[in-house]
């Protein structure tokens, strides 16, 4: 579970909307399986995401979103 606060930059053109929104995040990371060496953390990092959207009504719009996390302080999960 990732819970942050980011900052979005939009560039709107027409119906399109591209946004890159950097964010600093609180990461919380459960192992998928019980091991020694590795055992459930809590972190946390930078992230930045990136996003393409296309407006299909004035309520809705379709895209993806590409997301990316990085831990700092955990050793086992150190970086992205």
């Amino acid at each position: 579970m990732v819970l942050g606060a980011g900052l979005g930059h939009h560039f709107f053109k027409g119906k399109w909307d591209l946004s890159f929104t950097p964010s600093f995040n609180v990461i919380s990371i459960d192992t998928v399986y019980p091991s020694p060496a590795y055992d459930d953390a809590t972190t946390m990092g930078p992230g930045l995401s990136i996003a393409l959207l296309w407006q299909l009504t004035d309520s809705v719009a379709a895209g993806f979103d590409y997301s990316n996390y990085w831990v700092w302080l955990e050793e086992d999960y150190r970086g992205l």
